[in-house]
Order: C-alpha cells, then sequence, then structure tokens
C-alpha cells in the first residue's frame, strides 16, 4: 500500500503518458506540474514513486527474473506450464512476435526520473537533495543496463565473432524529452556501458552509507557497479568495488543453517537492494512465487541438467530450494520464492546480494591473476553452502569453478545465459536429436549449442516500433538476423 501511494503521487506529479511504442514515447502533458516539486519532501516521495516500476509483474517481481535462466541450460518451460514464457526458453521471438511491453516500461521508467531530475532543479541544492538526484542517476543505470543487456551484445563481446564493434543497443536518455514527434535511434552499445559507467561513477559516492532497506543506498550503488564491472570486463575496477562491499557494508553471508529459511524473509543480512512486497502490494499471477510453484503457474522447471548437479552434491543446501510435486513428477524451484504469511505472491525480489558480490570479486581476481584472492572469496562462500568438499578451493580456481557456483546460487535470479555468453562460452543444451528428446527439451533451435554471437541470443526489435522510422534507416536499426 505504501508504494502504491509514492506511484499514485508520482504519477499525479508528472502525469506522463505513453503512446504505442518504446521508440516514441510522449512526455509530460499536464500544465503546470513543474511546479508540483516544491520541496525534498515532494522529491523523496517521487524517487520512492519510481521504485514501483522495478516491482512490476513484467520486471524483478516478475517475469524478468527468469529470462536468463530460460535462456540457459538449466532451467525450462515445461508442456505443463503456462507457456508464457516460452518465447524466451524456445528461441522463438521474431520481430513480429517480440513485444514492446517491457522496453515501454524501462523508458517510462526512466522519463519518470528525467522529468522529477529536470522539474527538482529549483531546489536548493542540499546534501539531501543531492543524495536523492544521486539515487535517481543509479536507477537510471539499472534499468539502462538491465535493458541493454537484452536488447545488445554483452559489452565485452563487441567485435568478437561475428559481433560488429559497433553493435547497437537501446536509445541512451539521459535527460526528458519534450517532443513528441521526435523520433530516437539506438545508441552503440560501447556508448550505453559508458553513460552507465558514468551514471554510477559520479553518483553512488552521493548515496547514503547508512543501509536503506527496499532503496539504493551506497553499498547496493557499489555493488550494482562492480556487476557492471564485470560484464565490461574492467575486472580491477569489479574487483575493487566488491571488496568495498565486502568489508565495509556490515553485510554478512548467510550461513548453510539459515540460506533455506532466509528466502522466506524479508531484508536479511546479504541484501543489497531487496524490493518490497505485501499482500496488498505484489505482482500477482505473474508474481516470483506464482510463475514457479506447483500451485500456481508451473511456468519454469530445472532441466535435466541442473537436477544432475543437484544428485552429486546432496549436502549443498542451495540445492534444498527444490520441491518435488508427485503428482506433476517433477521438481520446482518453489523453495527460493516460497512466499510470505501463507501467499506464494509475496516475495521480496532480491536484485543485489552479498552472494553475488563474493562471486564477482572471485572471478574479477581471477581475471586479474589474483589467485589468493579468487580462491578466498569463493572458499568463502562454498564453505557457507556445502560439507561436500568445502575446502574444494583452497588450492586451485578456474573460471569453470566460478561459473558452476554462479550457476547454483544464482538460480532462479536470471543471470545464467548471460554469465556463459559474456564469457563467450555457449550454452549446451544438447548435441544431438536423441540427447535432445532424452532431457525432454522443447526448445525450436536446429542445435542445442547456443554460441554467444548466435543471433537470437539477442532480442528483436518489433517491426511495428521500425516503423516510425524513415524507410532508409528501419533495417540498420534492426538486431542482424531478424
Amino acid at each position: 500500500m505504501k508504494m502504491k501511494l509514492y506511484i499514485a503521487v508520482l504519477f499525479s506529479l508528472l502525469c506522463c503518458s505513453c503512446g504505442n511504442d518504446f521508440l516514441d514515447i510522449s512526455p509530460s502533458n499536464s500544465a503546470g506540474d513543474a511546479n508540483l516539486i516544491n520541496s525534498v519532501s515532494d522529491l523523496r516521495i517521487a524517487t520512492e514513486g519510481v521504485y514501483e516500476v522495478l516491482t512490476s509483474s513484467s520486471y524483478y517481481a516478475g517475469e524478468y527474473t527468469f529470462v536468463a535462466d530460460l535462456m540457459g541450460d538449466h532451467m525450462m518451460e515445461p508442456s505443463w506450464g503456462s507457456q508464457h514464457l516460452k518465447y524466451f526458453y524456445a528461441y522463438g521471438l521474431t520481430k513480429v512476435s517480440a513485444g514492446t511491453g517491457f522496453y515501454r516500461l524501462i523508458y517510462l521508467g526512466v522519463q519518470d526520473i528525467n522529468l522529477i531530475i529536470e522539474k527538482a532543479d529549483k531546489l536548493e541544492n542540499t546534501p539531501e537533495k543531492k543524495a536523492l538526484i544521486a539515487e535517481l542517476r543509479t536507477l537510471r543505470a539499472l534499468l539502462h543496463f538491465d535493458l541493454v543487456r537484452m536488447y545488445g551484445p554483452m559489452y565485452g563481446n563487441l567485435g568478437k565473432g561475428t559481433i560488429k564493434s559497433d553493435a547497437l543497443g537501446i536509445r541512451v536518455a539521459g535527460k526528458a524529452y519534450k517532443d513528441v514527434r521526435e523520433v530516437f535511434y539506438r545508441s552503440k552499445v560501447s556508448d550505453v556501458y559508458g553513460f552507465i559507467c558514468t551514471e554510477l561513477e559520479e553518483a553512488v559516492p552521493l548515496l547514503s552509507v547508512k543501509k536503506r532497506n527496499g532503496y539504493f543506498d551506497y553499498w547496493g550503488g557499489r555493488a550494482l557497479q562492480a556487476k557492471v564491472y564485470l560484464y565490461m570486463e574492467k575486472d580491477a575496477l569489479a574487483l575493487a568495488a566488491a571488496e568495498d562491499v565486502i568489508k565495509n557494508s556490515g553485510c554478512e553471508l548467510y550461513s548453510r543453517d539459515e540460506y533455506v529459511a532466509s528466502w522466506g524473509k524479508e531484508y536479511g543480512s546479504e541484501s543489497l537492494l531487496e524490493l518490497p512486497t505485501s499482500l496488498e502490494d505484489n505482482a500477482g499471477y505473474t508474481s516470483l512465487g506464482w510463475i514457479c510453484s506447483e500451485a500456481g503457474y508451473k511456468t519454469v522447471v530445472p532441466t535435466r541438467d541442473f537436477l544432475d548437479l543437484a544428485e552429486a552434491d546432496p549436502e549443498d543446501v542451495r540445492f534444498k530450494l527444490l520441491r518435488y510435486s508427485s503428482k506433476d513428477k517433477c521438481y520446482y524451484i518453489s523453495g527460493k520464492y516460497p512466499g510470505r504469511e501463507g501467499n506464494i505472491k509475496i516475495n521480496n525480489p532480491k536484485v543485489l546480494r552479498l552472494s553475488e558480490v563474493y562471486l564477482i570479486a572471485a572471478e574479477a581476481a581471477l581475471k586479474v591473476n589474483d589467485m589468493k584472492k579468487a580462491r578466498d572469496y569463493l572458499g568463502d562462500l562454498r564453505r557457507e553452502r556445502t560439507t561436500t568438499d568445502p575446502d574444494k578451493y583452497n588450492t586451485r580456481v578456474t573460471l569453470e569453478d566460478v561459473l558452476y557456483e554462479r550457476a547454483v546460487e544464482l538460480y532462479g535470479e536470471g543471470s545464467r545465459a548471460w554469465d556463459l555468453w559474456r564469457n563467450r562460452k555457449p550454452v549446451i543444451r544438447w548435441r544431438t536429436p536423441q540427447e535432445k528428446d532424452e532431457k525432454g527439451h522443447t526448445d525450436n533451435l536446429e542445435s542445442g549449442v547456443i554460441s554467444f554471437d548466435f543471433f537470437q541470443t539477442i532480442y528483436p526489435i518489433n517491426e511495428r516500433e521500425l516503423e516510425l522510422l524513415p524507410l532508409k534507416d528501419r533495417e540498420s536499426q534492426q538486431n542482424p538476423g531478424y
């Protein structure tokens, strides 16, 4: 209810209408609404309202959280599931079938942010105002980061394989726009990431170091920086940001005894950015719990490959989040999103966790050849997760080790396919038609080995949106292969 109040205030403040596309979203059309942010208190309410975008059923509170896993090798949509995410699992998106809802949601959120920043310019430049503007810019960076991972190649893959060095990503939207007739073009991936870096480098130092449940603080901002730097292969910077969080945030890894129960609780010791949900304010029938539960839509289940990992280490508490259904004769990952108050729809999206920061630190340390730190950070995490060879990484760590721990720790949190592709490794589901049948895969792929430069790792732009552009520009603004 609290978040709904914030968003109601925000929309009454901005009155931001939208068109039918994501290349041309209409700006605010309310007369005199610039006068509605008259104090830092107004600015705070508007800033808090922006988080409602993140808890949309299309975003972290629902579908987006599963996309990168569904495109990977460890999650699938079963034939008895809802099928509403099958396009991602089956690589079935085309320029005709590609939706625009998520793209538009992100840009409406960005436009809200830009308008708030613009309207707050008249306020006295107090420390609180600076912190709120920094929070808005951090949110703007996150929205750009999440979208460019879907509509552009990984930054580190530019110029590699069949990917062009000047490949397009999304439009950088660093300021509010006013003219609905303006036509927008996509920016290069390198420019999008450059914008994200600048946003975070300038904004994060101004965020509060005091922990703020439900909102970005300095530590959540540093965790996001570490993640962005890792994707950009700026490994020394990723390591420095991750270590800042690990050493100074006051957050602690869950122990083996705490881990499973932590998923049914709010704001635990690992949370760096966790978004609130409640009985009154949740994503409903497209929420995290409903998507992955036997009692819900049964949309996602683990693949045979992931179950093989679970069988190989029954002592790992992360696999204890799997729940067996005797009715469907399969496992669901509903232990990760069990709900609260007896309601599976109520699960706080844990956008940034300390576990992921340890994994970032380990991978970045490995890539800068600091083997001791790589062993220490990966080993620290493993010892809190399994009694099977807990000191496995005391002497040696490889990239495969890091990717294994990421696959298990971040399962169902939207990471797997992107982790493989940004390291220029393929997603391997099956190698022969017989293996495909044995593993129960129902994707539309000609090959179950999905290279990092396969064109369908990047989503198409809906052709209706391209019709807004001059005819001569439409083909160049579409992603290759579509």
